[in-house]
Formats: C-alpha cells, sequence, structure tokens
C-alpha cells in the first residue's frame, strides 16, 4: 500500500523510489485519476465508490421545484446502486447480479436525469442544484461502470479490423475512463477541490471510512 499512500498524499517515508511523483499535486488531476487503475481492481472500485458517496449529497438534498422535477432528481436509487458496487467488493452472495441490475437502472436513470435537465427551466439558483446533481448521478454512474468494466465485454464493440487498435487501448485502459469521470464529475458536484477530493479518498483507503 506504500505506492497507493505515496499517491494519495501520505508521507509515510517508506515509499518507493518514484512514488512521490505520483501526489495529485505534482500532476494534473486527470493524470492522478486515471493512475488509480495502475493499482489492483479493488483499488480503482474503492476510489470511484467514494468519490461518488461524496456526491451524494447533491443528489438526495436536492430540494424538487414541482412534482415532475421530484419524480425526475433524488431518490434512493444512487445510494443503493453504490451499495451493490460495495457488495461487490466485499464478495457478497448475489453481489454480481445485483451490481448488473444496478447499472441498469443507474444507466437508464443518468440518461433520463440528463435528458430532462436540458429541457427544465429555472433561476440560475435552481439550475446550479440541477446541475449538482446531475453532476452526482454521473459520478455514480462512472462509479458503478469501474465496478462493471469487464474486458472480454470490449470485443462487442468490434465492428471491422480498423476498430481493433481502438479496442486494444480500451484493454489497455482498463476502467481508467471510468475513474477518471468518477472523480471529476464527484468534484463537479460538490465543489470540492481536487485537495480536498484526494483527503477524503485518504480516508477512504487509510482510515477506513469511505
Amino acid at each position: 500500500m506504500l505506492d497507493l499512500a505515496a499517491h494519495l498524499g501520505v508521507r509515510t517515508g517508506e515509499s518507493s523510489p518514484g512514488a512521490e511523483a505520483s501526489q495529485g499535486a505534482n500532476v494534473p488531476f486527470e493524470e492522478w485519476a486515471w493512475a488509480f487503475c495502475r493499482f489492483e481492481r479493488a483499488v480503482a472500485v474503492r476510489a470511484a465508490l467514494t468519490a461518488a458517496r461524496v456526491a451524494l449529497p447533491s443528489w438526495e438534498g436536492y430540494s424538487p421545484t414541482d412534482k415532475l422535477d421530484g419524480e425526475v432528481i433524488g431518490g434512493p436509487a444512487l445510494r443503493e446502486a453504490l451499495n451493490a458496487v460495495e457488495a461487490g467488493l466485499s464478495g457478497s452472495e448475489g453481489g454480481a447480479a445485483k451490481l448488473a441490475a444496478a447499472a441498469e437502472e443507474v444507466r437508464s436513470l443518468a440518461a433520463r436525469v440528463v435528458a430532462y435537465v436540458d429541457e427544465a427551466s429555472g433561476n440560475k439558483h435552481v439550475v446550479a442544484r440541477r446541475t449538482a446533481a446531475v453532476n452526482a448521478a454521473l459520478s455514480s454512474l462512472a462509479a458503478v461502470e469501474t465496478a462493471v468494466w469487464d474486458e472480454a465485454a470490449i470485443t462487442t464493440a468490434i465492428q471491422d479490423e480498423h476498430d481493433a487498435a481502438e479496442v486494444e487501448e480500451q484493454r489497455a485502459a482498463g476502467p481508467a475512463l471510468h475513474v477518471v469521470r468518477a472523480l471529476s464529475y464527484s468534484c463537479a458536484a460538490t465543489g470540492m477541490t481536487a485537495d480536498e477530493l484526494r483527503g477524503e479518498l485518504r480516508r477512504a483507503f487509510f482510515e477506513g471510512s469511505s
């Protein structure tokens, strides 16, 4: 865990050579977020999950302006999906099936919310709150996608020989793009800086909080 500690800015005095360069303050945010996939898969999933949970209040605490607003934004679906991710990490019985079902639900929810918000009106304060809620939903979606990412499934994207290079790039990247999105949307939903989010991740990994 020493390299991960360095990546999160935990100074142990024992990090391996070059690990300090991975600390988020020294690299662009997206590069730092992408690098979670250098570690074992569970690390990438935990990072995305933690970021999504940090953003949840922007979704769950949203105050609807009318009935339709309340039907589209808010509710327990995101928390339930993130609980399914947690269950998958812990190896709970039936976790894979629950996670697959959660992924389908959150994909549908996110698409519905984005479409609604694109058309909805309101003053700047309402728009800002809706935007934060959408970003929270997209962070949760990215966390779920990180958890369900499957290298074998990428082959279904091959349409002809010209797709082969792109597929290989996706295989090499793993779920990294989803991790970047989970962290980026979390910051957008909460207004957190990269350093503040990094602190949340440190607590999740090294203080047992997520």
